[in-house]
């Protein structure tokens, strides 16, 4: 019983130690969790983050605005503390205790308001108004097209905060009057008014207020967008895209009369206020003097973003690509389109443009694509509202590098009158291609010219024998052999040992 015990231990002993040369054949390469992404070679509407177990993923980059030299006045973005104006045109002053919270609507992130912070303060750079581009809070501005837009996550939503402020003065032949653009919440409510702010011809005081018609929720994000039309005069305010309130701002209220423009009074003090009693969070403010047609709602880029790979190196000419696996989060709706593509040589990519390939994540190849480099594309789309989209965690490429012939064994070579003859053993692999014989004058050295067969190194096809004439009688010749395989010369392994020999008319003709 013993005996046997030990024959079918053996039996099994004998049965893994071939494991290792089969799984030798195949190899990983990964990418992603701990090298952050090295093969990444370019980048889309994409960027890493911080995701999975504390390592970089590959992600859709944030939809925002992009300042705009001449329809863009304001622009804040609130991704980083202290806050500025992207738009470059006024200086931003945080006299409260405002701070940035990693939880934006658009972007990374949001400005928070806790009660009383004071908000920010904006005033134009006397820098941009003096080389001619001037703000639209400069004094003595009239204005025509404007919109505002900006996102809020009220906390308590308590009657009389104050969203934005502006005070002005402005002279007319009865006196000073006074201005305000203001916009607070009354009745979980915005209400928007405007005293003195819209230029009557007759320099009449003119005041116009319209409220919401939807109550906000505290701690959910809403959109609010207020749009003058200075060719029609209307002014609208909308709510996460959806009118909420239209009026006219003419001589009589209606459409058709005389349009009242926006003017900035010239005993101003420019000073525009954001927040300064309103608790909560807020992001993406932008006040720019055009009507905005399509405002900004989505997250992410909804034409999706690509990121591609490579060209990776798989070792060998012709080798073999067994599948390509992604660790990837795909909420509802989002979706990621792979492809790849080879080349033997990393310059084909750019000269050649081979074609990309889609492939499903997962599955084996069949039939197995081959090359010795290869890139990989992946295109993601977020769901149809923006908000959500895809990530990639993790790359793992599995293939068979296609490893050269070994070294020929068993090689001879025998000298004669002015030539050699050379032999080995037959290099036993399926896809040899033949051998080739390097000769030379020193050793290691083999840059030979002499025989009339040819310089070194010499294509002998499958033989495994040949002979080299018309060598100089009395010159030592080193020589080695190596074989290659179907990818062709440049494929081809290691040398065989190293032999030399010295052809001489002493050896006669054979």
């Amino acid at each position: 019983m013993k005996t046997q015990t030990r024959l079918f231990l053996f039996f099994l002993l004998s049965c893994f130690a071939f494991l290792p040369s089969l799984s030798a054949e195949q190899r990983e390469l990964n990418a992603g969790f701990h090298d952050n992404w090295s093969i990444i070679s370019s980048f889309s509407h994409t960027r890493l983050q911080q995701g999975k177990e504390g390592f970089l993923d590959i992600e859709l980059e944030y939809s925002r605005y992009e300042p705009d030299s001449t329809a863009t006045d304001i622009l804040l973005h609130f991704e980083k503390m202290p806050f500025s104006d992207s738009a470059g045109k006024y200086s931003v002053t945080s006299p409260g205790t405002s701070s940035l919270v990693r939880q934006g609507r658009i972007g990374e992130s949001a400005v928070f308001f806790p009660p009383d912070s004071g908000g920010i303060i904006l005033k134009p750079r006397e820098s941009v108004s003096r080389h001619g581009a001037a703000q639209l809070f400069q004094p003595g501005r009239l204005w025509k097209d404007f919109t505002i837009e900006f996102w809020l996550q009220p906390k308590y939503l308590e009657g009389g905060e104050t969203i934005l402020r502006w005070n002005g003065q402005r002279e007319t032949p009865d006196g000073v009057q006074q201005q305000l653009l203001k916009c607070f919440v009354q009745d979980r409510r915005i209400v928007w008014y405007f005293n003195n702010f819209f230029l009557h011809p007759d320099s009449r005081p003119a005041s116009y207020s319209f409220t919401g018609q939807t109550n906000l929720v505290p701690g959910k994000w809403s959109h609010h967008l207020l749009r003058f039309d200075a060719d029609t005069g209307m002014l609208e305010y909308q709510l996460n895209g959806t009118p909420e309130s239209i009026m006219y701002i003419t001589s009589d209220s209606s459409p058709g009369s005389t349009v009242l423009l926006p003017y900035i009074g010239k005993r101003s003090s420019s000073q525009f206020t954001l927040a300064e009693d309103y608790a909560g969070m807020m992001d993406e403010f932008r006040f720019s003097s055009i009507f905005v047609e399509q405002p900004l709602f989505q997250r992410h880029p909804i034409e999706g973003g690509e990121v591609i790979f490579g060209p990776i190196p798989l070792e060998e000419l012709g080798s073999e690509i067994l599948s390509i696996d992604l660790d990837t989060d795909e909420p509802p709706g989002s979706s990621i389109f792979s492809y790849y593509r080879t080349a033997d040589r990393r310059y084909d990519f750019a000269l050649e443009d081979p074609q990309w390939i889609p492939f499903s994540p997962g599955e084996s190849f069949d039939p197995e694509p081959s090359g010795s480099y290869l890139q990989i594309k992946c295109v993601l789309y977020p769901d149809g509202t923006g908000m959500m989209g895809p990530k990639i965690s993790h790359l793992k490429v599995r293939y068979r590098p296609n490893l050269p012939p070994p070294a020929p064994v068993g090689f001879m070579a025998v000298p004669g009158d002015g030539k050699v003859k050379l032999s080995w053993k037959l290099v036993n692999q399926q896809d040899l291609g033949g051998y080739l014989i390097f000769y030379g004058l020193s050793s290691g050295v083999y840059r030979g010219q002499d025989s009339d067969k040819g310089p070194s190194p010499i294509d002998v096809g499958l033989s495994t024998e040949f002979e080299l004439t018309s060598l100089k009688n009395g010159t030592l010749y080193f020589f080695t052999v190596a074989a290659y395989d179907t990818q062709g010369v440049e494929h081809r392994g290691n040398l065989s040992r190293e032999l030399s020999a010295r052809p001489s008319a002493y050896y006669g003709e054979e």
